[in-house]
């Protein structure tokens, strides 16, 4: 299987439980809502965290306090990747005709240093797959102030980013599919994902620009409101269960072609 065919069967997932997978992106929205609403301060990142910039400008960001972002950041490196995380667990169960449960949302809970452990280490690797064209663009394109310089080791430096995101990018679920350690879990979707990555980043780039696409159409409404719920409601009723329905239906795929049958980890219960 390849990029359509990974998409066709996340989309006819998608149809078939299309309840389920509504239901659980309705949980998961749910949770953070109530997690911020616990810390207080939900107007000011309700934006980032239902992953919606309508109605976001530089001049709205330079109001938020410092504080609130370090805490917005902690919380989409503890709280927030165990919750989506436990909605890919769940995803993954209709994936292989199991029944899920919205306790399967709270699973990664379980293994929290372990989520963090392996968020924190797939967030280094992204970041270190930028070097390659940094030298470039400081000593040709800064330095030299040559745009041929820039615009080289901008395409090194998205290239490597790529690859080390299509290479890492099933870390996490490995993690807690599998019950496999943060290194093991990152050296799990390496192996997996060897020689099937430039699928995987179509499929990244796909649902990326339907998002962009989604972002576009709403900013077509004049009313900030009618963007934003606009937006949430597409984004939480097709694009994101869609999209997490396909990331699953490729780790699938990738678990069987990567191990002969006898060798498939036995998800967890």
């Amino acid at each position: 299987m390849g990029a359509g065919s990974w998409i066709a069967r996340g989309f006819g997932l998608y149809l078939s439980h299309w309840g389920k997978l509504v239901a659980g992106a309705v949980v998961l929205l749910l949770l953070y809502i109530a997690l911020m609403a616990l810390g207080g301060g939900t107007a000011y990142i309700a934006p980032f965290v239902f992953d919606n910039p309508v109605g976001m400008n530089w001049d709205s960001i330079k109001e938020i306090p410092g504080w609130l972002i370090a805490a917005l950041v902690i919380l989409n490196f503890t709280v927030g990747a165990m919750l989506y995380l436990g909605y890919s667990f769940y995803v993954l169960k209709l994936v292989r005709d199991e029944r899920p449960s919205f306790l399967d949302i709270l699973y990664p809970f379980r293994m929290p240093l372990r989520v963090i452990g392996v968020t924190v280490l797939y967030a280094l690797a992204v970041l270190v797959g930028l070097i390659p064209g940094l030298p470039v663009i400081f000593i040709f394109g800064i330095g030299l102030s040559s745009t041929a310089g820039t615009v080289i080791g901008a395409i090194l430096s998205a290239l490597g980013l790529f690859y080390m995101m299509t290479s890492f990018f099933f870390g996490g679920i490995a993690l807690v599919d599998q019950g496999l350690g943060p290194t093991y879990a990152l050296s799990e979707s390496w192996h997996i994902t060897e020689g099937r990555r430039f699928p995987i980043f179509l499929v990244i780039l796909l649902f990326q620009i339907l998002e962009g696409l989604l972002e576009a159409i709403s900013r077509a409404f004049s009313n900030p409101a009618t963007a934003a719920a606009l937006y949430g409601a597409l984004y939480y009723l097709l694009l994101f269960p869609w999209s997490y329905a396909t990331y699953m239906s490729a780790y699938e795929d990738l678990l069987h072609e990567a191990h002969p049958p006898e060798e498939i980890p036995m998800p967890q219960a």
